[in-house]
């Protein structure tokens, strides 16, 4: 029992021993009921303002699933251990073995905190789901058309009647493609045609393989790939640029934190922690950089 319920209980002794005998015959139902009341009361406060502060609830990191399971949890790591040092919070990193659910858990469900996002993403979540632009690097984004070097095809005109592997058809890179190509005159279904797979690594393989004639990916995704087979593979096209996939907070996160969040970030070439993570070079970035995706065309 603590201080404070001792000296309530030492009031209310006090307090019945100058109240007469006949009086408290008469009042005693009411008034112990009553002060039964307060003290139980009492004791629930005294005990709620003693008991430690619960530990702050922890943060979602979400990632859009550019690559692998394993590869992308491996990348991430790192990340939300930086995210946890800066916040003093612990970080859940989360993602879908899908483009299409990851989008969803994102504009629809709104279930991560903080997210690396692909664009298109970004401004649906935008307009209807509360997030906030934090950083993005400098780079844009932009897809490449690849074959390997002892491949026939040497430009676009060579991909008629061919089968081009893609990424996810929710993913960026797939739609920079598909609007490129069609700018071109190639229409799936018509003299092109077009098979997703589950990854720009799965893109690839297949190309590397000979199951594929070509493949639209990144050159993010080029840089996965180890060296022997990356130097098997030649471009033969870049589509057009859009602003990059980017890390989004959602607003229910404190501005405070928000701020805390991008300093990590934009520290990350320069602390000893920072460096083990492989992404970086970012800056801040606002909504408007992202109205080119707004406009950009539909497929």
């Amino acid at each position: 029992m603590n201080h404070l319920q001792d000296e309530n209980i030492n009031l209310t002794a006090r307090i019945l021993r100058h109240v007469p005998s006949s009086a408290l015959m008469t009042i005693c139902p009411t008034w112990v009921a009553t002060t039964f009341a307060v003290l139980c009361l009492a004791t629930m406060f005294s005990a709620r303002a003693q008991t430690p502060d619960e530990p702050p609830r922890s943060y979602v990191l979400g990632a859009f699933p550019y690559l692998p399971s394993r590869e992308l949890e491996n990348l991430f790591a790192p990340i939300a251990a930086d995210f946890k040092r800066a916040l003093g919070r612990d970080i859940q990193f989360m993602s879908k073995t899908s483009f299409e659910s990851f989008s969803k858990e994102l504009v629809e469900n709104q279930s991560y905190d903080i997210a690396f996002v692909q664009p298109f993403d970004y401004v649906l979540a935008a307009g209807h789901s509360g997030y906030l632009p934090l950083a993005a690097r400098p780079e844009k984004l932009y897809a490449l058309i690849v074959t390997t070097k002892d491949s026939p095809i040497r430009e676009l005109a060579d991909l008629k009647g061919k089968r081009i592997s893609l990424p996810p058809r929710d993913s960026a890179i797939s739609r920079l493609i598909r609007v490129y190509l069609r700018k071109h005159g190639l229409v799936p279904g018509k003299n092109i045609e077009f098979v997703y797979l589950r990854s720009h690594t799965s893109c690839l393989q297949y190309v590397l393989i000979g199951q594929i004639d070509a493949c639209g990916t990144t050159p993010s995704a080029m840089h996965h790939l180890k060296n022997p087979a990356r130097e098997r593979l030649r471009g033969i096209a870049e589509t057009d640029v859009i602003p990059p996939a980017l890390f989004v907070v959602h607003s229910r996160v404190p501005e405070s934190e928000r701020k805390l969040i991008l300093n990590a970030i934009l520290a990350w070439p320069t602390t000893p922690d920072g460096l083990e993570i492989q992404l970086s070079g970012f800056a801040p970035v606002a909504d408007s950089d992202y109205d080119v995706v707004r406009k950009f065309p539909t497929d």
